[in-house]
């Protein structure tokens, strides 16, 4: 195993994990996302697609057609739309997704995933569910659960310090969680929800 590149001390005494503050578990959190982003990277890119792409294609996968415009994806990424329109013009440019006009109001851009954007989620999701079973394990338990919903309890508090400009619709990360577990169980699909994403996405 090569050393780890995280001071662990601050919350492990004696072999067993001390009472931590919230400033403590956020920045554990934080360091857990960034590991699991860098891990997820190689099979992701095997199938073909990169984070950002997947957070991309994730958040449209199941989104109402007349509901899936620029500003609200933008939102739900918590991404500008200048930023977030410089990936979707490469992703539409690459075929992974369609934007038009919305008949209702032409002043919305509506944004869906092409077969081809749909094709290459499946693959990731294959690729990276097989990863983090190969790191993590695949077996569902108690305490995972439990480590959902305190994961639950930050997200939303932190939501609430939140932009509601920035912000998705009440209650959507706790669906995004339901539709996770579903696609767990039907799909064995990785749990990398976009609701509530732990940095910036952006693409190079």
């Amino acid at each position: 195993m090569n050393p780890p590149h995280f001071q662990i001390s601050r919350a492990i005494a004696d072999g067993q994990v001390r009472s931590v503050s919230w400033q403590e578990l956020a920045h554990l959190v934080t360091r857990a996302a960034n590991c699991l982003v860098a891990a997820l990277a190689e099979p992701t890119v095997a199938a073909g697609l990169n984070e950002p792409r997947v957070a991309v294609l994730e958040a449209l996968d199941g989104c109402q057609p007349e509901l899936c415009t620029q500003t609200g994806l933008a939102r739900r990424l918590l991404l500008s739309e200048s930023n977030l329109s410089t990936l979707l013009d490469r992703m539409q440019h690459d075929g992974f997704i369609e934007r038009e006009r919305s008949r209702a109001d032409r002043r919305k851009t509506l944004i869906r995933m092409t077969e081809r954007g749909a094709s290459g989620l499946l693959r990731a999701r294959a690729a990276r569910s097989a990863s983090v079973a190969r790191m993590l394990g695949d077996e569902t338990s108690e305490p995972l659960n439990a480590t959902a919903e305190l994961l639950l309890q930050m997200i939303q508090q932190v939501e609430a310090h939140l932009d509601p400009g920035r912000m998705g619709t009440p209650g959507t990360v706790r669906a995004g969680l339901q539709t996770i577990n579903h696609k767990a169980q039907s799909q064995r699909a990785p749990i990398d929800s976009v609701d509530a994403p732990f940095s910036p996405i952006a693409e190079a």
